[in-house]
């Protein structure tokens, strides 16, 4: 009997489901938008986040790729008002195949994107996003989809399913340390020394360098 009026409710539009757009397959890898909240406050700002989650032993690749590969690109298409800042990179990890070494993730990623809201809004909001990929194992297979949700203005809903995980990525985010007295000097054509206080080294056991521009 509860099945039965779980379903009833459902049909009727009187249970709502999390806003989400529905996963998408492609070759070895699933790809989806998933928002902070599952309302839209007017004059706010909505965080996005694209969601990566390639087959095992593949992975994606940051926005520095390294030696080889092919940073994630998204291209949004939004209402007028609304404006899409730059992607939010978490750390990546270095993947070594044979001589080269490339900056990606393997496994699941979210990439976050922060949208500014106007103050004026229709009662659903239409967001589109067209995303580039090339997700790798020993070959690496580029791929594309068309993503989009639509969402009802109101007050701020954090999503069920998604804000606290959305929450975890932004509170990690690479960001600058104040007072680390670090510096780079180029000593050769393609050889950089990094320099930084011994406190550092002993304060942080696992140290990487990743470039942030690709190319260096």
């Amino acid at each position: 009997m509860v099945k039965h009026l779980l379903i009833a409710l459902v049909l009727t539009g009187l249970v709502s489901l999390p806003a989400a757009a529905n996963p998408v397959r492609r070759d070895h890898i699933d790809v989806e938008l998933i928002p902070a909240s599952t309302t839209i406050e007017p004059g706010s700002v909505l965080t996005v986040a694209l969601r990566l989650k390639p087959d095992e032993h593949w992975h994606t690749y940051w926005k520095n790729p390294g030696d080889s590969g092919l940073a994630t690109q998204i291209t949004w298409e939004l209402p007028e008002g609304f404006k899409a800042g730059p992607i939010q990179w978490p750390a990546p990890t270095r993947i070594d195949v044979g001589p080269l070494a490339n900056y990606g993730y393997d496994g699941e990623v979210l990439l976050l994107t922060d949208i500014e809201v106007p103050r004026s809004l229709p009662a659903s909001v239409p967001i589109r996003a067209s995303a580039f990929w090339l997700v790798c194992e020993e070959i690496c297979i580029p791929g594309d989809a068309d993503l989009a949700l639509t969402l009802p203005a109101g007050p701020t809903a954090p999503h069920p399913l998604w804000s606290d995980r959305i929450e975890q990525v932004q509170a990690a985010l690479p960001s600058p340390i104040d007072g680390l007295d670090v510096r780079a000097q180029l000593a050769g054509g393609e050889e950089w020394i990094l320099s930084l206080p011994r406190s550092a080294m002993s304060a942080n056991g696992n140290l990487a360098f990743f470039p942030d521009e690709e190319g260096w």
